[in-house]
């Protein structure tokens, strides 16, 4: 059986249909990829990774070290303050004994010359006593005698005084070195008192008695005068009283206080 040409023309559309239709297909379906391709990819992201990982490796080991480096450089700074401070605390422990070495030195000397200074002050008080004790003895004796009978008198009143005069030192620490007496009648007691401060040299005038004096019940006065020199008496100057540093006048029955007064200035510490 023949096919007429109308029928051909009506089959021929449709096989072209049929035709794009698979390529439309075929070119709307995805490529499968080439092996290739992609082992050369994937080799190369290797090659990245590697590279990445030495890299952070590299980093890494690179800051540890600066981090021990710096460690180290501190701690040998450390090290040296330490031994820096160890040297300067000793030299300060070396000097800090030396200076109490020299203070404690110094102490001692003080206390050697505050010793010497109490000895020479005592010497130089016994020296003043034994003078004041072998001028007494000298005016004792220039007593004049006529007679045996007047020799010995005189010789026991010699040693009354003398007796008289030691229990005067012993007792107060007064001795009375000379006594005078001036034209008015009155008399001078040249006087030496001794104490812990020194040994005061001085002169009391007392005025001689009238008939006004027997009215008066305070009879005569007193006149003091003390005989320092600044240079012997500068220790025993610093520590008397004003009152007993110059010239001044009491009443004769004052006299008691004015020794207590005077005894209490010269044994005071």
């Amino acid at each position: 059986m023949g096919v007429s040409q109308d029928e051909e023309s009506d089959s021929l559309p449709n096989k072209r249909r049929g035709k794009k239709t698979e390529a439309e297909k075929a070119s709307k379906s995805p490529a499968k990829p080439d092996p290739n391709e992609l082992a050369d990819e994937l080799a190369q992201l290797k090659l990245k990774f590697e590279k990445l990982r030495r890299l952070q490796a590299d980093d890494a080991d690179a800051i540890y070290a600066e981090q021990i480096k710096a460690l180290e450089e501190r701690d040998k700074a450390s090290q040296r303050i330490v031994v820096n401070l160890k040297a300067e605390l000793k030299s300060r422990s070396i000097s800090l004994q030396q200076l109490q070495e020299k203070e404690k030195r110094i102490q001692e000397l003080e206390k050697q010359n505050s010793l010497m200074e109490d000895k020479i002050e005592r010497l130089l008080q016994d020296h003043a006593v034994l003078s004041a004790k072998l001028e007494t003895a000298r005016n004792i004796g220039k007593t004049p005698s006529n007679n045996s009978k007047t020799t010995a008198s005189s010789s026991v009143s010699k040693e009354f005084s003398q007796h008289r005069e030691n229990l005067y030192s012993d007792l107060c620490g007064l001795i009375v070195v000379n006594v005078k007496s001036d034209e008015d009648g009155g008399i001078e007691y040249d006087c030496l008192s001794t104490g812990k401060n020194g040994a005061l040299h001085f002169k009391l005038q007392l005025d001689a008695e009238d008939d006004e004096d027997q009215v008066d019940d305070d009879g005569p006065y007193f006149t003091y005068n003390p005989m320092l020199e600044p240079g012997r008496d500068e220790r025993l100057i610093a520590v008397l009283p004003p009152i007993f540093r110059d010239e001044m006048n009491f009443k004769r029955t004052r006299g008691v206080d004015f020794y207590l007064q005077l005894m209490q200035s010269l044994q005071s510490s």
